[in-house]
């Protein structure tokens, strides 16, 4: 399922996509690490439909917890001072894809009108709600 956290209050879907889209800067991915600990990291991210993309190295940390247990949260934030923090969390599973539909832009861009997300909507690189 999808949690999204907002100091106001939970956020609308198109909230969701809209604050997804205007960012570009990076996501932080949290794992779990096989001795049970969270393990995060920031990584550059895009959207395809309800999939957030983070591209990585097969060869990682990450990719081997993801591997043992696919369950991480998305967190994607900004503000430079404490009152101008906001930010969203998801929750979900990943799937490792080794391949991105064209069109598909970096760090939270729009793809193009013709791109599909058929591909996964949950990614190991991917966290989809």
């Amino acid at each position: 399922g999808r949690r999204e956290v907002w100091m106001a209050g939970p956020l609308t879907p198109d909230e969701v996509i809209e604050f997804l889209d205007q960012r570009a800067e990076w996501a932080v991915l949290t794992s779990i690490d096989a001795h049970g600990y969270p393990h995060s990291v920031p990584l550059g991210y895009f959207r395809i439909g309800d999939s957030i993309y983070l591209g990585t190295h097969t060869d990682t940390q990450k990719v081997r917890n993801l591997e043992r247990n696919p369950r991480i949260t998305v967190l994607v934030e900004t503000g430079d001072a404490y009152n101008e923090l906001r930010g969203i969390s998801i929750d979900g599973e990943a799937k490792q894809v080794q391949r991105i539909a064209s069109g598909a832009r970096r760090r939270g861009s729009r793809p193009s009108p013709t791109t599909s997300p058929a591909s996964s909507r949950h990614s190991g690189s991917t966290a989809s709600p």
